[in-house]
């Protein structure tokens, strides 16, 4: 099992990107792995607010990363203990995290693997060309020097409903209106898509309403109601189902060592 330091970004709010954090912190923790959890927009974001515990390793810790005066805690987590430190990047603010560190994307790589960690990122979109638009700035930033996650986000519809990031070709003209350059631009990177399964609405709604973590309504028939809890445990097997296998599987069980970016020759 490796240690991860993953970064979920997207280019603009609205896509869900904490949400999609919180499943990925709430079933690390349940699978056993230690995660070190941060909310970078000053404890505004929608993930420090589902969380009251303000202990990185418990519930979420929060800076705000366009605060050049931050005193940069997550840095320090790199190098504790936990499996996982994951950063929750406000929309639009991922060259805020760049600038935290001299050297901006080179610096970020360097740093995690002087942790020994394998530097994630995770490029949250939906279906609108501009949420397309993340793993463009994602790749451009970093390139392939880290694992590049693209996670649809099943809020915005059914994983082949994402046609500006897969390429789409009009069923009545058979024009090609978009070419699918994103898709291709992440498997040049040698970037993996994840799909994660929309949540029943009403369901989300009442843990939101309740303010419970995924893996607490799983179990929360007596507030919930066994429809609720029985939906919200069954989405989250489909999760993990989803995220196995991958730089983002909740175990830690990820791809094949000779994947690792802590393999590869440290630039002179």
């Amino acid at each position: 099992m490796v240690k991860r330091q993953i970064i979920f970004a997207s280019l603009k709010g609205g896509v869900g990107k904490s949400f999609c954090t919180r499943t990925f912190v709430d079933l690390a923790r349940r699978s056993g792995r230690t995660v070190s959890a941060w909310d970078l927009d000053g404890g505004t974001g929608s993930l420090a607010r589902r969380y009251a515990d303000r202990r990185p390793e418990v519930g979420v810790a929060t800076e705000n990363v366009r605060d050049d005066r931050a005193p940069g805690g997550w840095i320090d987590a790199l190098f504790g203990a936990a499996d996982d430190v994951v950063l929750d990047v406000p929309g639009g603010a991922l060259g805020d995290l760049l600038r935290v560190l001299d050297g901006g994307a080179a610096s970020l790589v360097a740093q995690a693997r002087e942790a020994d960690r394998e530097l994630v990122l995770v490029s949250v979109i939906g279906t609108d060309p501009d949420a397309t638009e993340t793993p463009q700035e994602a790749i451009e930033r970093f390139g392939p020097d880290v694992h590049h996650v693209v996670l649809k986000n099943g809020l915005f519809g059914e994983r082949e409903d994402f046609v500006v990031y897969d390429g789409y070709t009009d069923e009545v003209t058979g024009v090609s209106e978009y070419e699918g350059v994103t898709g291709q631009m992440v498997r040049d990177a040698g970037g993996e898509v994840v799909y994660l399964p929309r949540l029943n609405g009403r369901t989300s709604a009442l843990l939101a309403l309740k303010n419970l973590t995924f893996v607490e309504g799983a179990e929360a028939v007596s507030t919930l109601g066994r429809r609720h809890a029985f939906n919200t445990r069954a989405w989250l097997g489909l999760a993990v189902a989803e995220f196995a296998g991958t730089w983002i599987a909740t175990d830690g069980a990820t791809p094949t060592p000779k994947l690792s970016l802590l393999k590869r020759p440290k630039a002179a």
